[in-house]
Order: structure tokens, then sequence, then C-alpha cells
């Protein structure tokens, strides 16, 4: 038997409920209910992850931390001591593989892709999952719902942050973690300070909007937060070029695929960025750091960051340091703080 599940939230309580349907692979293909499962408690652990990221200055991904600890994580787990023979979930990803070695696999549809969220799936049990609408795009998939008369057919996309349903992330911070939100100052690269901010728990790297400068202090030039240095209250903004990062350092990596050390890849480090060429300077088994072909910035800590082989994954890991891609800088790390 095969489990398939849905993934239920309440946007007033977001605590999470998991439906299960034991699928029996029989040429009569019986469909039965299995179980309504209440994981709350430890998706309050994601909630607080998500919230403590911002105390530290660092920019949380949520999303990731969700799928491997508990839809791939605790719900596996369960569907193990069922003796199910696999997981099957709505994601958009395939099942790949490189000389016999199996690995995530970009969906066909480039824009849902979610294999920069799902590298931290255990790829011990790649061969127990299936992704069923890999192979389709969003509107082939709604198309089939149509058809099967299914209600979800024209169901609105669902949200980034699901326990954030306004989308004011800073919000829910405040709420959960006031000790982020002491007065601090704003300064530039040079440390001279610019203006006063209400709080670190309301700026992630490369953030533009919502900086409190009027345009006369920014001298009509655009300026992005740069830096969030958590035991000074203090945010660092600057220009786009100022901001640019050559270098990225990860750490509590997983890898899928073997890989050697200076090696052509393609990295992505956030969810809607496209993929750009890198180099693969140096790996362990926990750890690696690729340098950009090309500058870029708004390369936040605390993010995941994802290396493929064409379409597929090789490995992905956390966003530990930085190094800017101008001469004389200091490599940005993550605060120990």
């Amino acid at each position: 038997m095969w489990w398939v599940y849905s993934f239920e939230r309440g946007l007033a309580n977001p605590s999470v409920k998991i439906s299960v349907i034991v699928v029996a692979v029989l040429p009569s293909m019986h469909v039965m209910p299995g179980y309504s499962l209440d994981f709350a408690d430890d998706f309050k652990q994601v909630m607080n992850y998500f919230a403590d990221e911002y105390v530290h200055g660092r920019t949380p991904n949520p999303c990731v931390k969700c799928n491997s600890e508990i839809k791939f994580g605790k719900l596996w787990q369960l569907a193990q001591s069922l003796d199910a023979d696999g997981l099957a979930t709505g994601h958009y990803a395939r099942i790949g593989s490189v000389d016999g070695t199996l690995t995530l696999q970009s969906a066909v549809d480039q824009q849902k892709d979610q294999t920069y969220v799902l590298f931290g799936i255990d790829p011990n049990i790649l061969p127990r999952l299936y992704f069923p609408i890999g192979g389709m795009t969003k509107a082939q998939v709604r198309e089939k719902a149509r058809q099967a008369g299914l209600n979800v057919a024209e169901k609105a996309e669902s949200q980034d942050i699901c326990f954030v349903p306004d989308g004011n992330a800073a919000g829910f911070v405040e709420r959960a973690r006031p000790e982020a939100f002491v007065p601090g100052n704003v300064v530039d690269i040079e440390g001279n300070v610019l203006g006063q901010h209400s709080g670190i728990g309301q700026f992630t790297i490369g953030q533009r909007k919502g900086l409190g400068l009027d345009r006369s202090t920014l001298k009509g030039q655009r300026r992005f937060v740069l830096d969030v240095i958590p035991h000074e209250a203090k945010v660092v903004i600057g220009t786009s070029e100022e901001g640019l990062v050559s270098i990225i350092d990860a750490t509590d990596v997983s890898w899928m695929l073997p890989c050697e050390a200076n090696t052509s890849c393609l990295v992505k480090w956030s969810h809607r960025g496209e993929r750009q060429t890198a180099m693969l300077l140096d790996k362990t088994s926990s750890s690696f750091r690729v340098k950009l072909a090309a500058p870029e910035a708004g390369i936040a800590r605390g993010q995941a960051v994802v290396l493929y082989h064409d379409d597929l994954v090789i490995g992905g890991g956390w966003i530990n340091a930085t190094s800017p891609a101008g001469e004389g800088l200091e490599v940005r790390k993550v605060s120990s703080d």
C-alpha cells in the first residue's frame, strides 16, 4: 500500500493536521480513508525556528524545515510503522538517477519546481517516494482536477509562509520574540549612522523596503540591507553593488549525489531565484564552498543553498557565511549570538 497525504492548517490557530489516505495497490485500486494526524507540537518547533533565526540575524526557510522534519520525517516514520510501501505527495518534483544513484530531479514545470525546498529529504527514502504531478504543469494538474470534479481545481495558490497568512512576518516575530525588537542604528558600510530602527526582527539581507529612512538620507539611491548584527542591534545598508557576493559557504549539508571539489555546477539560494553557474571549490561530508561565476546581491545567511547538475540535485545546505566580490572586504559570517 502507498500513503497519500493532504496537508492542512488553520490560519487563526496555525496547527498542523495531516490527513492520510491509504491506497491499496490492487487491480481495482480500492481507496479507503486512513488517519488524521495532529502534528501541531512538531509544527510549533518550525515556527520557533522561524522566529529564532530573526533573533540571530539570519533569514529562515521554514518550508525546508517542515518538509524534512515533518512531511518526510515524522510522517514517513509513521508510514513505516504501519508497513506502508511508500509515500506519495503533491510536490512539484521528480525522482531521477545517475549511475543507479537516486536523487531529486526538477519538475517539468520550472515555475513550480520545489526541489529547492526538498533537499533535506533523507536520500535513503527516495526509492519509497512518488511525486505524481512532477511530470505535469500546473495548468495540466488543474485540468485533471476539473475532469475529476474536484473543487481544488480552482483553489488559490498557497501562501509562502502558511503560519503568517497576513504576510506580516515582522509582526509574527515581534509577538514570538520581543527581544528582537530593541531599537538600534541603521549604518552604512563605513559605520556612519544614517538613522534608527525599532528592531532587527523586521530585517533580512537583500531587503529594500521598510528601511525607515527618507530619500534625502539615502541621497536618492536605492539601498538594501547588507548585514544584520544582532549583538549590536545594528542594521547595515548599502547599494546593490556593495552587497555583491562571490563566495557562499554552507553547513549542515545533505548530499544526494557523489561529487568532487573543483567541478562546475549550478547553484540556487532562494526559492524564487534562478540557478546560477558556479564552481564547487571545497567540500566535506557536512559542508561546501562555492564560487559564483558572476557576483550576486541579496544572498542571505540562514537561507538554503542547493547545488544542481543540470536538473538533478547534488546536495544542499544552509548558508553560514558569504564573501563579498570586492577586494579587502571582510567575510560576512553568521553571528554566534
